[in-house]
């Protein structure tokens, strides 16, 4: 990274390796996402895909990421509505029953 030695440790890029050759980089806040072994294929449906929506490569597997992972957390589900209300006076009740 020439033109950024500034001796801060904190503009010095970190590099972290994760197995079947996924590197990400980090550097002044943004992170770079190197893939290696992209089987050929995939390649060129990736490359066809980026050309036919008039995108760079890395904008398209922007765009792919996000949208793949819209939908990856679910929202949480509604409370819980029992029979009756749990209250501090049954759960103690429950306790000293020993059914907690």
């Amino acid at each position: 990274m020439e033109g950024r030695e500034s001796g801060n440790p904190k503009d010095a890029p970190l590099l972290l390796l994760l197995e079947y050759g996924i590197a990400f980089w980090y550097s002044l806040g943004m992170a770079a996402l190197l893939i290696k072994q992209l089987p050929d294929a995939l390649h060129r449906r990736l490359k066809a895909e980026a050309v036919r929506h008039r995108r760079s490569m890395a904008k398209e597997v922007l765009v792919l990421l996000e949208r793949g992972l819209a939908g990856a957390i679910p929202p949480p589900p509604p409370p819980f509505k029992g029979r009756f209300p749990i209250t501090g006076a049954w759960l103690s009740r429950a306790i000293r029953q020993g059914r907690a």
